[in-house]
């Protein structure tokens, strides 16, 4: 099964093309690591520079994925 996370980004120029949030070079995956060890996305947001909507977009896509 192939499955595309629209927001995220990949480039082989950037992090080795692991899929990053837009305009930024933080790996999606970090988001996951947050929540995964007791932080909140409020926080998540404090530590790196990225947009709320950015991170709503891509919650939002991994919820339609495992739907």
């Amino acid at each position: 099964m192939s499955t595309t996370i629209d927001s995220l980004v990949s480039d082989e120029d950037r992090q080795g093309g692991t899929p990053c949030f837009p305009g930024t070079r933080v790996p999606g995956y970090i988001l996951f690591d947050y929540i995964a060890h007791g932080y909140t996305v409020d926080e998540f947001l404090d530590e790196y520079d990225i947009e709320r909507r950015k991170v709503v977009s891509l919650l939002s896509d991994v919820k339609k994925q495992i739907r």
